[in-house]
């Protein structure tokens, strides 16, 4: 048979208009599916990714898209063994490919034709025709040539293509194949013996892929675009229909949607052309998840309804069954829009972790799949996590890879319900200044979602973006401007209001409670106007409300209803706010993911009120910060992988956030660590071994669903277990330090994932430490509560009293006195206080020290003019008496604010300063404040110099005082 090779010229525009399709190879297989369905260890050859393509297969791909069939539907498998690689006739014979690839009701987990049945809604129905199994000319190896197949031509798999067809061109009508009559038999799969590149990692096995090659034959008719699959799997089970239907998508025109650069996860599990191919983890090639809505339109199985108005208690069916997504464009680009499906977990998408649920798309029809920042199609997380844009090691074949989880869809696992401008993630468009759409109130309803599509906000729609305390009323118990709600202050209090709806000329709130220990002494606030898409907050006129004394349970939150009227439309928020000084500190160090919330609503339900401090918007905490509670937990969530778009969260823990923790647990602190990633991401250091008393990991990236207390431990009798599908439930086992102990380990394995130093109880005035390598916020809500509480009753136990807390002055303020009087909040059960003033922030130079039994205020000794720091310690009166470390440190300046000469402090320099002089100097009269003003002739001492000084300056027009 001659061999005619086509060549077809395209021409730059085309190549520009084609560029989309840009590969077309099988992603390799997940993770999971060597660590959880093999049980191996996932090979190397896998953990770099896909392989490097020749530069000729895109050209060739592009060549193929322009005779692009559109009802290709006649398929013909050619299967093929070869000298050196044998198939498994016996066990997978021809039979069982015809039914893998074209039954019905035969398979129980579906074969391609009714997977493509499902995704098209019954409109397409691919048939063909399986070859026996012929012998190749050639051995494997000169096939794969160490590239994968995709090494040059003859030594690729466009050359084993040759060959069969040539074996096979005297007894098949290769003419049958041509399905649109253009000249081309398209839908050619070569199915080459033993197991792909893709599940091996080895470059001497085929990596599965869909390519370009002219063949001409006896028939008239030339190949043109195939794809190459395995006959098996690792272990020696038949091949499932995954990869058949992933690159038989390449055969119908569709590109691959998996970042293929290998820098992130593109678009997971959610696409058959992506990581889809391969099922919902850990790994299901046997049912590949449904095509995204954006790749069902490009093949016509979907019309989007375009959203035009606002559409109110949304009804949308699922996506498996119903060929319905709603699309909301970009008011100026229609390049760029938003699509919105429901992915509910039946049919082939009935495997996703979690209950499935709303899939928000972000399509840019300029964008570009490799870009983490700008795809092409991405997948809106609820979670915030953005796990899917994340580099995982290199080649993303790291175990913790993460291609999807439970928190992706909405709702989801963190219960995201709402998606906006002021959302995490949020609705604005690539060039961040649009905002596209708001999708709120979205909740399961059956197997449909139930939410609301608003394009147009003609109606007000507000939610809490922050709240800030102002005690600095005085009114009440004296203010220790502190930022919280103490018991007897009175405080007034910021809300400011994220406006995702219509704006409004007028805007205006009533604040209310039911909690008898706060007493609402003004409850209304006018926002005035409101625009959409801004935040608006009541600055000028503050709600005020009074913490009442006398009242027990003062550390836990008080609950307050906002309710606002907006142009008449009314809307109710509630508002949880912490009262009196709180003993712990939540630093959430997660770069802004919700899995947070979990342990937000958790530790309010365990009983111990806090305050929350978040990296991610507010960067790294300094010292200051932490010294005044009594507990720090400190939680990383998951930091695996590094976002291109946020590179300064490369690290789980920074070096700066090291040395604020160390700093804070030498001066006797508390600290929780949770962080899952550490060990991966930092490894042995010091901090972990000197600090948080971990010695070893004995092993790493274990599975951790089921927790609990480690026997004989303070934690023992505790059973928890993670949310299902969380993806973040794994942990390193870790092995304790002298002088601590194992306290939580996964309950199947035995592994201990959390230390606790001591081993004993804590004692007053030393370190209290635990290092969990678990992602705590992945418990579920009763588990999380549970081990809150069982946790807090030890790392609280034996606490020294409270670190004082400066009142005034601070904050940099102008004092007009050198002998300024320095007060602080009141350390129960203190016994006195230690003072110390310094000029500079460490402290080295210390000017002044003093140590005050009682009270919270002292008058210091005459400053000089200039900047000072102060600090104050407190000693409790009972044993065992240990001071506290100092407090924060609070800034002050002393400036010559008086008129030199003016001793009696009259505003005046006359005959009455000199009067004052005498007196204090020769009859014990009071002394000149500031003491400067009464040294006239700046000699540095008042005496009868000055005196003379004065009466020449006011009879005889002598020189100022000061003046000198």
């Amino acid at each position: 048979m001659k061999n005619l090779i086509r060549l077809t010229c395209l021409s730059f525009v085309l190549i520009l208009v084609l560029s989309s399709w840009t590969l077309a190879v099988m992603p390799p297989a997940p993770p999971e599916w060597y660590t959880e369905r093999l049980g191996m260890p996932v090979p190397e050859g896998v953990k770099h990714g896909i392989p490097k393509l020749p530069p000729t297969m895109k050209k060739d791909l592009e060549e193929a898209a322009l005779k692009r069939p559109n009802n290709t539907d006649n398929l013909l498998l050619i299967l093929v063994e070869f000298p050196d690689n044998q198939a498994d006739d016996v066990n997978h014979p021809q039979l069982a490919y015809d039914d893998l690839m074209f039954s019905t009701g035969v398979i129980p987990t579906g074969s391609l034709l009714e997977y493509y049945q499902e995704v098209s809604y019954g409109a397409f129905s691919p048939t063909g025709t399986v070859t026996a199994w012929i012998m190749a000319p050639h051995p494997y190896t000169y096939y794969s040539d160490g590239n994968y197949g995709m090494g040059w031509y003859p030594n690729n798999s466009q050359g084993l293509l040759e060959d069969c067809v040539n074996i096979l061109d005297p007894t098949i009508n290769f003419a049958q194949f041509d399905n649109n009559g253009d000249g081309y038999a398209e839908g050619i799969f070569l199915v080459h013996a033993g197991p792909g590149g893709e599940e091996t990692g080895d470059p001497n096995d085929i990596w599965s892929h869909a390519w370009y090659h002219e063949v001409y034959t006896n028939d008239f008719v030339s190949t043109g675009r195939y794809s190459i699959e395995p006959e098996e799997l690792l272990g020696g089970a038949m091949i499932e229909i995954g990869v058949f239907c992933h690159e038989y998508g390449h055969v119908l025109g569709l590109p691959d949607l998996y970042d293929t650069d290998g820098t992130s996860e593109g678009i997971g599990v959610y696409c058959l052309m992506a990581a889809g191919s391969w099922g919902a983890l850990p790994g299901n090639p046997e049912r590949p998840t449904h095509m995204c809505a954006e790749m069902k339109l490009r093949m016509g199985w979907m019309t989007p309804i375009d959203v035009t108005a606002n559409m109110i208690g949304l009804v949308i069916p699922p996506a498996v069954t119903s060929p319905v997504c709603y699309r909301i464009h970009h008011p100026i680009s229609p390049h760029e829009y938003f699509l919105v499906e429901d992915r509910a977990k039946i049919g082939f998408d009935s495997l996703f972790r979690g209950d499935g649920g709303l899939a928000i798309w972000h399509v840019d029809e300029n964008g570009w799949q490799q870009d983490e920042s700008h795809r092409y199609v991405t997948l809106e997380q609820a979670d915030g996590s953005f796990d899917l844009e994340k580099d995982y090691g290199g080649g993303n074949r790291h175990p913790r890879t993460n291609r999807g989880d439970a928190g992706d869809l909405y709702p989801g696992a963190t219960g995201n319900d709402y998606f906006s401008f002021s959302s995490n993630p949020n609705s604005f468009d690539y060039n961040n200044t649009t905002d596209i759409v708001t999708i709120a109130s979205i909740e399961y309803y059956a197997d449909s979602m139930l939410l609301d599509l608003i394009v147009d906000p003609d109606e007000p729609i507000y939610r809490l973006s922050s709240y800030d305390i102002l005690d600095t009323v005085s009114l009440g118990a004296p203010p220790n401007f502190n930022s919280d709600a103490d018991s007897g202050e009175v405080v007034d209090l910021v809300i400011s209001l994220a406006c995702d709806g219509g704006g409004a000329a007028g805007l205006s709130g009533i604040l209310s409670t039911s909690d008898t220990r706060v007493s609402i002494i003004d409850n209304s606030a006018d926002y005035g106007s409101a625009s959409h898409a801004s935040v608006v907050a009541n600055e000028p006129s503050p709600f005020r409300f009074e913490v009442l004394t006398g009242i027990a349970d003062f550390d836990s939150a008080a609950t307050f209803n906002l309710h606002l009227t907006a142009d008449g439309s009314p809307q109710d928020i509630p508002i949880r706010i912490d009262i009196n000084r709180q003993k712990i500190l939540l630093v959430l160090d997660n770069n802004g993911s919700n899995w947070s919330d979990n342990l937000v609503d958790a530790m309010y339900d365990a009983g111990v009120a806090f305050d929350v401090y978040r990296t991610f918007s507010d960067g790294t905490p300094e010292y200051d910060k932490l010294i005044p509670y009594q507990l720090v937990l400190w939680t990383n969530g998951s930091y695996f992988g590094t976002r291109t778009s946020d590179p300064d969260y490369e690290k789980c823990l920074t070096s700066a956030e090291r040395t604020v923790l160390q700093q804070y647990l030498d001066n006797a602190g508390r600290v929780g660590l949770f962080s899952q990633d550490y060990i991966y991401d930092l490894g042995m250091d010091s901090f972990l071994a000197g600090y948080m008393h971990v010695t070893g990991v004995p092993q790493e990236d274990q599975g951790a669903y089921l927790i609990e207390g480690v026997p004989g431990s303070y934690m023992d009798g505790f059973s928890g277990t993670s949310m299902e599908w969380t993806f973040y439930d794994y942990s390193d086992f870790i092995i304790a330090g002298a002088g601590a102990a194992a306290t939580l380990q996964e309950a199947l394995d035995d592994g201990a994932i959390a230390v606790s130093y001591p081993s004993g109880d804590p004692v007053v005035g030393t370190l209290a430490t635990t290092f969990c390598a678990y992602g705590i916020e992945r418990l579920d809500h009763a588990s999380l509560v549970a081990f809150l509480q069982g946790w807090y009753a030890w790392i609280l136990s034996h606490t020294n009293i409270d670190v004082p807390l400066p009142i005034s002055p601070k904050g940099g303020a102008l004092v007009g006195t050198e002998t300024p009087e320095l007060r602080w909040t009141a350390s129960e059960g203190a016994a006195s206080y230690q003072v110390q003033v310094a000029t500079e922030f460490g402290f080295t130079n210390v000017v002044y020290s003093a140590t005050q039994p009682s009270g919270s205020s002292i008058a210091t000794d005459p400053l000089a003019e200039g900047d000072y720091y102060w600090r104050v310690a407190a000693t409790p009166s009972s044993a065992p008496v240990v001071t506290t470390a100092y407090s924060p440190r609070a800034s002050f300046s002393i400036a010559n604010v008086f008129v030199p000469g003016d001793a009696d402090g009259s505003g005046a320099v006359d005959i009455d300063d000199v009067v004052y002089l005498i007196a204090y100097i020769f009859s014990g009269g009071p002394v000149p404040d500031p003491i400067g003003s009464g040294d006239a002739d700046c000699s540095g001492a008042i005496d009868i110099d000055d005196v003379v000084y004065l009466i020449a300056y006011i009879f005889s027009g002598g020189p100022a005082p000061g003046d000198c």
